[in-house]
């Protein structure tokens, strides 16, 4: 312990403070989900086979939920850790309309994929 009132103990405290009031908060600063990038591919419960693909350059393509593949823009909001909304903007919209997606990280290799008309597991695929 140092000696009341010498100048190395009262340097140390501050510096420890300082230190403290710096290194607490980072550690605290929670981690966000990011998007999940490449081609992710999985099948609702009546067996329809849904393939989303997101390129880091903001593109999208998702087959399986109409007729034909829908292509577009897209956009991630990370909520927490595990989940995000991807908004997902169609090169046709209004034919297509814009749809947001929550997205929950199932694991390294499984999300959720869910709107109002879709709840389907995906996994990347190789």
């Amino acid at each position: 312990m140092c000696a009341s009132g010498t100048k190395k103990c009262v340097i140390g405290v501050v510096f420890l403070g300082l230190v403290t009031l710096v290194a607490i908060p980072a550690l605290a600063t929670p981690q966000l989900a990011v998007p999940p990038l490449g081609i992710w591919s999985g099948s609702t419960t009546d067996g329809t086979v849904v393939t989303l693909f997101l390129a880091e350059d903001g593109a999208y393509t998702l087959a399986g939920t109409s007729p034909r593949p829908i292509s577009g823009t897209w956009t991630w909001a990370p909520r927490t850790g595990v989940a995000g909304i991807l908004t997902c903007e169609p090169e046709f919209w209004p034919k297509h309309p814009i749809t947001a997606y929550m997205v929950v990280w199932l694991g390294a290799n499984r999300i959720e994929l869910s709107s109002d008309s879709l709840k389907v597991v995906l996994h990347p695929m190789s």
